[in-house]
Formats: C-alpha cells, structure tokens, sequence
C-alpha cells in the first residue's frame, strides 16, 4: 500500500511540474501575425518605398511588431523598404514570438524619364518619355500608362502623351510584369478658351455655428451631396460666433449678404433669391434642398465668364493663386479670390441623424478673402472674348490648422445685373498644389 501510495504521490507531482511549465499567455494573442506590403512591385531607383504593416487577427500590431529582409534577417528599423537594386526579396514579421508568412516584393529597373516636367494643357504641346534599363533604350517595348483615380489605368498611344485638362497627370511604363517609376506631368490651363460658353456653378455661403443644433443637419447634407459628386455649386461655411470664426471678414461677408442673425442660412451668388433658413428637416431633405436651391441659382442669369486658376505656395509661409479671367459679353465684372480650409476638427452641436456623417470635421471653411473692403474684388477690364490675368496672395497663418494640403481657393467672378447689384456669374474652385483650366456647357 505504501509503495501505491509512493506511486499516486509521484504521479501528481509529475502533472503539477509539467503545468508549471507550460508558458503564460498573459491575455496576449497567439493568432499568427499577418504581413502586409502596400506595394508588391517597387522602382529600382532607392526612392520608391514599400511600406509595412503587421496585424494580429484584426488589429494593427505594426507598432510593436519587427520586420525583417529574409534573406539575410535584417530588420528594417522603420518598416520601409526602397532599393537600387531589381530581384525578388522577401520579408517577414514578427509578433509574440511567433512569425508571418513571407510577402514578396518585386523591385524592377525600369527607369522613365520625361523630356520635360510641365506643358500647357492646350491639347498640342506634348511629352516624350523614355524607358531606360541600365545602358539599354526599352522604349519601344514599353506600355506606357496614365493612371486614373476612378478606374483602370489608361493605355497611351506610343510613348508621348498631350492633354487638355490642366493638373498633375502621373504615368508609368510597364514591359511583362515589369514596371517602371512614376513620372508626374504637371498640365498648365492654356490662357486662352478654346470656346466661350462656359460651365456654369453657384457659390454657396452657408452661414453656420458649431453651437447651432440645426446646422449639423445642413452641413450633413452638403457632404451627402458632395460625397455623391454634385458639383452645381461651389460650398463655403462661414461662421459666425464660434472658433472657426474669422473676425476680421466675417462682419463685411454677413453684412454683404444680407445676414440678420438666423442660422443656418444658406445663400447663393452675392443675391437676394433663393436664400433658405432652417434645415429642411432631415439630412436627406436638407440635400434635396440644396440641390433644388442651387438648380434655381444657375438658371436665375446666365453665364458669361470663365476662369483657369492655379494654386501652390512659393515658400513656407506663402499661398501664390494665378487666375485667367474669360469674358464672353460685355459688362461690368469683378473677381476675388476666397480661401477656405477642410479637415479643421472643432465639436458641432448636433441633432443625432446627423452623426453619422462626420459633421465634428469642418470643410469648405472660409478662412480669409482677397478684398475685405470690396467682397465682389477687383474690376475685370477684359471685354467680350477677351481674358485678364489675375495674382493673388495668402497667408499659411490664415489657416487654422497650417496646411496647405488641406486648403482650396474660390475663384469668384461677379457680374453687375439690372438690379446694380454684382450677381457671381461664375464660381471655379482649385485644389492646393494643383490647377484647372476653363471648363465649357455641354
């Protein structure tokens, strides 16, 4: 019995060990990390870059998980990888204690090269590209590509590429799998119309307040409409008694449009009508508003201008705007140029159908104008089928948050009507760092 006994004891502490022994979890995942490239196919130039990240079942572990170069266990410090190069490499992650599977990246040495960086968006001056591979010319074995942002990317005709629509074009070579660098060609709007009956928006100002309640349900139904794409008008929130608030312009735009205190409000073209107070109800009235508002806008007077505009900065403190005026009937004109901030994050007193849409992010805000003193701008000088060339200068400190890249410009051209009143003819809006040419009525 005793011997039994021995026996029973020394099989319990045999379990007991081989427990202590298993290791601790700790609440940490054992799920195998997962590697992701956010490009499988890199330029042999040193300057393209894969970027990394890790997941662990659906979270983004990236921060503490460690990459590495299989082939020799390199671990890249900052989950980037670019070389000079062209192969096959393979990377793999790691993640408490446990390993991905590898993810191949493909670095090729086609190298593009453009005779030159810029044309004029006149339809005529052209591009060349070439397509080197070491010492050897590959261009004629190339496809070259214009890459679209809705869709397939486009196949050229040869190796020369000419446009009409002004802005940054980017294109690429590609032989078999093979794929070279991207080339950025940046399109100049041609100065001169190639028609005179132009495409007509509105401007929309929509006085608004994070503290009003009934503005989050307009501002969302502006963005339900810009999300779909209408572009009938161009949108702009001024606000009055808030953060956002720009003192120093608010008081001659409200005064200028005729705001008694009531928001939200919305009116069009610098006019009396249309101009609506309230929200409409819901999200989806309030879009429908909009729209119906604005299609009563663009049908109130007829459009008889046009403009180009181009938008950068020339230093760190400088937002340069560059504007072609088009006229294509006599008549007193004024031009101005608004600039105005998206992504600026302030809280929004809200109704709670509107939250879905965001409405704590802020766009179209305006945050300065060309002439205080004389909202309608400058006089236009060009007559009938002529164009006048307009510059205009801001501030980065006018923005709220400080980039560029989150701003946008209002090229407002106004007409004087019967009434005396200056009624915005036409309205055209240009991204930071990018440009558009004259657009024409179908």
């Amino acid at each position: 019995m005793k011997r039994i006994a021995n026996l029973l004891l020394a099989g319990v502490l045999a379990m007991v060990l081989a427990t202590s022994c298993e290791p601790a979890n700790n609440g940490t995942s054992s799920e195998k990390p997962v590697l992701n490239a956010d490009k499988t196919l890199i330029a042999a130039d040193g300057k393209e870059t894969v970027t990394f990240t890790v997941f662990s079942g659906e979270e983004d572990v990236t921060a503490e998980a460690r990459v590495f170069l299989a082939s020799d266990n390199s671990e890249l410090i900052n989950k980037t990888f670019s070389t000079t190069e062209m192969g096959d490499y393979q990377f793999y992650a790691t993640y408490n204690d446990m390993s991905s599977d590898y993810v191949k990246v493909s670095v090729s040495n086609l190298q593009l090269s453009a005779d030159k960086e810029s044309i004029v968006a006149d339809g005529e001056e052209t591009v060349t590209f070439t397509v080197m591979q070491g010492e050897t010319d590959m261009t004629t074995e190339c496809t070259f590509y214009l890459v679209s942002e809705d869709g397939e990317d486009i196949a050229l005709e040869g190796n020369t590429f000419t446009t009409t629509e002004a802005g940054n074009h980017n294109i690429y070579a590609a032989k078999n799998d093979a794929i070279s660098n991207t080339v950025s060609i940046f399109a100049t709007p041609a100065s001169t119309p190639t028609a005179w009956n132009f495409r007509e928006r509105s401007l929309l100002i929509e006085v608004t307040g994070t503290w009003c309640g009934p503005c989050s349900i307009m501002k969302a139904g502006i963005k339900s409409l810009e999300q779909e794409g209408w572009d009938e008008g161009h949108v702009t929130e001024a606000h009055v008694g808030d953060v956002l608030t720009v003192n120093s312009i608010i008081n001659q735009v409200a005064t200028f449009i005729g705001y008694s205190g009531s928001v939200p409000l919305v009116t069009f073209n610098f006019a009396d009508t249309p101009r609506k107070t309230g929200h409409g109800g819901s999200v989806e009235a309030s879009a429908e508003l909009i729209r119906n508002l604005t299609d009563q806008a663009n049908s109130a007077y007829s459009c008889t201008a046009g403009a180009t505009a181009m938008f950068s900065s020339t230093d760190e403190n400088t937002l340069n705007v560059t504007s072609n005026i088009a006229i294509s009937e006599d008549g007193e004109y004024k031009v101005c140029c608004w600039l105005l901030e998206n992504n600026i994050t302030a809280s929004q007193t809200a109704y709670p159908e509107a939250q879905e849409w965001d409405i704590n992010n802020h766009i179209n805000v305006l945050r300065q104008v060309s002439d205080v003193a004389d909202i309608p701008g400058q006089e236009v000088t060009a007559g009938a089928n002529e164009t006048q060339e307009f510059t205009w200068n801001f501030k980065v400190s006018d923005l709220k948050n400080g980039k560029p890249e989150d701003s946008h410009v209002l090229v407002i051209i106004s007409k004087k009507e019967d009434n005396g009143k200056f009624i915005v003819n036409n309205v055209i809006k240009c991204p930071y760092n990018g440009a558009v040419g004259y657009e024409y009525a179908e």
